[in-house]
């Protein structure tokens, strides 16, 4: 009789790579950084001064910016290394 594999070896895996957990980090909090400088920007709207509106737009934009500086840096680095791929266990 055939055992049942358990979950464990029937679960996709990823290859484990430092540097895409580092880039992966830097990522999210940029996505973090953009949310609460859109937040102060919407915040602000209607109620501050146009140089202070501006100036919390610029902080917006340079968050953007931070993120698909970001965003692009992981994506590289994971097509490049291919440690973003999935692999069967041994047991597939």
């Amino acid at each position: 009789m055939d055992a049942e594999p358990s979950l464990v070896t029937t679960w996709m895996i990823s290859v484990w790579c430092e540097e895409r957990d580092r880039l992966l980090r830097e990522y999210n909090s940029a996505v973090l950084e953009v949310s609460q400088a859109v937040g102060k920007v919407a915040d602000l709207a209607g109620t501050s001064s146009v140089a202070d509106y501006g100036l919390l737009s610029r902080e917006k934009d340079r968050a953007k910016a931070r993120l698909k500086t970001a965003r692009s840096a992981y994506e590289r680095h994971v097509t490049e290394h291919g440690c973003g791929e999935r692999t069967a266990t041994a047991s597939e």
